[in-house]
């Protein structure tokens, strides 16, 4: 007997293609846990014809994945239409919660009071506050709008917000019932455990794991830090998720530098998560540099989640909370974003000067350590009521 239904809805690619499908089900496990029975429903972009080619079982969890919207009309109806709520979970009985993650604002005010009206919780899962877009375009004047009334005016107004770090629960713990939930693993899952033999690469191997863009992630800076290495010095530096041809559409100007370190540094572009996971976990270090910005300060790096489940540990800058979670000397080191610092840091690395004073603990992300949380959370609810959708 479980303590009702919870509808999980939003833009995730399930089960694994990107960074918010794995947050999902991180949450949607918790939740299991504490006695409820989950339903997820993300997107696909592969071919649906019908609501109920989307559905299947993944984890356990029923899931369903709608169309990717791909026209104008598509992506109008998809910032809108809460149809979604409304059919699918007509399949389920004494729905009592429903989380938005990262949801339209003119969908998630529909949705709210589509909820209202049936005495369903509506919770939204809160994981980025992007700033003004680049350009006057239609589409990005729009998306600027959507974000400004859903972070500033709607997501105050719901019964409760899931904050990915404590830059956003200190922004809406005022308004409504917030509690802060970091991206979650499940370590018993094989891919933690499981890959190939260690890499033989010659000296220390670093490795950057992601979607740099180019102002997310400063790719350029740990490049331009490995420029400042002395040649003698053994290394290699793998680069995930984006290709050379890639990285030097956004920065042309490393193209001699790249050529100038050669094989040190190996771009190795999109692979499967539980390649990039192996990669991961063989390296001495997960390197990623970010600035300090509301962007990267309301997010929370999914890559730093994934390297220290695999025990690897992190030279990184102090964004987000990543401040709570390395001490830098003892289980990572937290730099400045700096070319000339970072290359210090790296020599000294390599040549055995510079050592962490202890391990990691690769289960601080583990979903099984934040269900009391978000029991405690959910207790300050009241999901007694809730209906058949």
């Amino acid at each position: 007997m479980t303590k009702g239904t919870i509808l999980y809805i939003g833009g995730f690619e399930l089960p694994d293609n990107n960074a918010a499908a794995h947050r999902v089900f991180g949450v949607a496990k918790a939740l299991r846990v504490i006695g409820y029975e989950v339903v997820l429903i993300g997107v696909s972009k592969g071919p649906l014809e019908t609501i109920e080619q989307g559905r299947r079982e993944i984890q356990g969890f029923d899931t369903w994945s709608l169309p990717y919207p791909q026209s104008t009309k598509d992506w109008i109806e998809h910032v809108s239409s809460i149809d979604a709520l409304s059919t699918i979970g007509g399949h389920y009985e004494r729905v009592t919660t429903v989380i938005l993650y990262n949801y339209p604002a003119m969908a998630l005010s529909r949705a709210m009071l589509y909820c209202r009206r049936r005495r369903i919780k509506c919770l939204c899962d809160c994981t980025e506050w992007y700033g003004m877009p680049r350009g006057l375009s239609l589409s990005a004047v729009a998306k600027a709008v959507d974000t400004v009334v859903r972070m500033r005016i709607l997501q105050k107004r719901t019964d409760g917000v899931i904050c990915i770090s404590s830059y956003l629960q200190r922004y809406y713990e005022s308004q409504t019932a917030t509690v802060l939930v970091p991206p979650l693993v499940d370590l018993d899952e094989e891919k933690w455990r499981s890959g190939a033999v260690q890499s033989e690469s010659a000296g220390k191997t670093f490795v950057y794991s992601g979607s740099p863009g180019r102002d997310k992630d400063r790719l350029d800076v740990v490049v331009e830090s490995l420029a400042t290495l002395d040649e003698s010095l053994s290394y290699t530096f793998k680069v995930l998720g984006v290709t050379q041809a890639e990285y030097l559409g956004y920065y042309p100007e490393h193209r001699e530098v790249l050529i100038r370190l050669g094989q040190r540094v190996i771009f190795l572009g999109r692979v499967p998560h539980s390649e990039s996971l192996t990669h991961v976990r063989f390296a001495d270090f997960t390197v990623f540099i970010r600035q300090a910005n509301r962007a990267n300060n309301a997010g929370f790096p999914t890559k730093f989640v994934e390297s220290t489940a695999c025990g690897t540990p992190v030279i990184t800058t102090e964004t987000s909370d990543l401040g709570r979670y390395v001490h830098s000397g003892e289980n990572g080191f937290l730099v400045c974003s700096d070319a000339d610092e970072l290359g210090g840091l790296l020599a000294d690395i390599i040549k055995g000067e510079a050592v962490l004073d202890h391990g990691i603990d690769s289960r601080v992300f583990d979903y099984r350590s934040h269900v009391e949380g978000i029991r405690a959370f959910l207790a300050t609810l009241d999901l007694s009521g809730g209906m058949n959708v």
